[in-house]
């Protein structure tokens, strides 16, 4: 097997779309591509749960294909890989069932579907890559398609505007990972994440190391929209079809968050005290995105704000996982961390496919325009108003639970001013949540929308289904807990992650 089972799958089906979008341009048979799609992704879980689940459930990780051994490059999956794999798989699928009918009026559908397909493998890629290099591969192709998917309505001037500003500054951080690895490369000798560990293991913080740390912090902080290097976002995010701002908040900023994760822990664990600056970093996000989510009357920009807000609190998760002298603090900082990338996943997911269904019918993104609109699409509205809730901490819903871990985690870890600003900002966060849920069901519509009905079935099914979830995770937290509590622990075992990889 060339890679993964996942990823062999991915790949496979990124390509043959491509041909059954040009056979169905030849034969005229409707929807074609997009059922096809939709099989890919069912088909690919199938492997992802047959194959690759398993062997890291009954063997802690697996290592998949050494490329290059004198690099030390390798494809590797353990828990924290599956884990994010299974999000990224999760929100793909309902994005391409919910795109069906959503995006059947576009042209160029089958490229619209060569190019997720195409990012999802990139972002499983980066989350199965053992050594920075093949990680950087996996990361140039989920930004390069996602730059491309941002832009898909190219006719829109906007659209063209926000994936071109999206497509310098996130090339601006890929360049400073390029050159933070090239430093790394010559000082060790190798890209290898264990042997970048052991290299670096008792290591003094001598100059050239603080500047690697710095462009590394700089090259995942923009890809992950941590303030001030979120500018791209509100525009990226807003100006993308709906389905794409669902991946690209739902799941693409949090592979930037992954990044942080596996590189700060294994790498610069015992160089830098690392976790004052997330710290600081997190309270400023929470805040900022906050504060510019209340200023905005466009649906789908409030939304994108909301995602850097986000970020915010999953960076408490990381600051705690980074405190010394506190191990169990150390688990349930990251616990609460993948938690909430899970939550995030299906919260935000859900409030962008939401608004795209309110926009699909209304044609406009302006909360104005929205007034009284709950009334004639009850399932669209009552599943945004459950993303929203859930997105602010409101207890029954799944955010509380991965939210409460997050605080509880910061006072035990001793950084009681993280859990303390986590709030006050979940707090606040309420007040434009509230208000969109005011506007699309208690406000009166200033022009006749009686005409509006809800949205097609398969767009339908797709919010229920996601509000489901929700609503099941916040009820009954356990699985998930566990889930992100052994990818937590398994992030954390450094010394038994480079124990496996050394050998090879």
């Amino acid at each position: 097997m060339m890679f993964t089972a996942t990823l062999d799958v991915l790949f496979f089906f990124m390509i043959s779309t491509a041909v059954v979008g040009w056979l169905s341009s030849k034969i005229r048979v409707k929807n074609l591509v997009q059922y096809y799609s939709v099989i890919g992704f069912v088909s690919t879980i199938l492997f992802f749960l047959v194959y690759d689940l398993p062997l890291v459930s009954a063997n802690g990780f697996i290592i998949v294909k050494t490329i290059a051994p004198t690099l030390g490059t390798l494809l590797e999956v353990d828990s924290v890989s599956i884990f994010m794999i299974s999000i990224y798989l999760l929100l793909g699928l309902f994005v391409v069932i919910y795109s069906v009918r959503y995006m059947e009026n576009e042209t160029g559908l089958p490229q619209y579907y060569v190019l997720i397909f195409g990012m999802i493998a990139g972002m499983v890629g980066v989350v199965s890559a053992g050594d920075f290099f093949t990680l950087f591969i996996f990361w140039e192709l989920m930004s390069i398609t996602s730059y491309v998917l941002v832009a898909f309505r190219k006719t829109q001037k906007t659209a063209m505007e926000a994936s071109f500003k999206y497509l310098i500054i996130s090339s601006f951080g890929a360049g400073t990972i390029l050159f933070a690895l090239s430093l790394l490369y010559g000082a060790t000798g190798t890209l290898n994440l264990a042997s970048l560990s052991q290299s670096l293991l008792n290591a003094a913080p001598t100059p050239w190391l603080m500047i690697v740390f710095a462009m590394i912090t700089v090259g995942f902080g923009i890809k992950t929209a941590i303030v001030p290097l979120h500018t791209w976002l509100p525009d990226a995010h807003s100006e993308a079809p709906s389905s794409i701002s669902a991946l690209l908040s739902g799941v693409l900023i949090e592979t930037g968050l992954y990044g942080f994760c596996r590189i700060f822990i294994i790498m610069f664990s015992l160089q830098f005290r690392w976790d004052i600056l997330i710290a600081v970093l997190a309270i400023v996000t929470m805040t900022t995105g906050n504060i510019m989510a209340l200023l905005q009357k466009d649906l789908k920009r409030l939304l994108a704000y909301s995602s850097i807000s986000q970020i915010g609190y999953m960076l408490i998760g990381l600051a705690v996982a980074g405190t010394p002298g506190s191990s169990q603090a150390n688990i349930d900082g990251l616990t609460g961390l993948f938690m909430h990338v899970f939550n995030h996943s299906l919260m935000k997911g859900l409030a962008f496919l939401s608004a795209g269904a309110l926009i699909y019918k209304l044609g406009s993104r302006e909360l104005t325009n929205l007034k009284g609109v709950g009334r004639l699409m009850p399932v669209t509205s009552v599943s945004l108003s459950i993303s929203l809730l859930a997105l602010g901490g409101v207890p029954s819903f799944s955010g509380f639970i991965s939210k409460y871990t997050l605080f509880l985690s910061a006072f035990e870890g001793g950084m009681p001013v993280l859990a303390i600003a986590g709030i006050l900002n979940s707090g606040l966060s309420m007040a434009y949540y509230l208000r969109v849920i005011q506007t699309i069901f208690l406000a009166k519509p200033e022009k006749d929308i009686s005409r509006i009905k809800e949205v097609p079935p398969s767009m339908l099914m797709v919010l229920i289904a996601m509000a489901a979830l929700i609503t099941i995770f916040g009820l009954w937290p356990g699985p998930l807990f566990e889930f992100s509590q052994n990818a937590a622990g398994s992030l954390l075992q450094i010394g038994e992650y480079v124990r496996r990889i050394i050998p090879l």
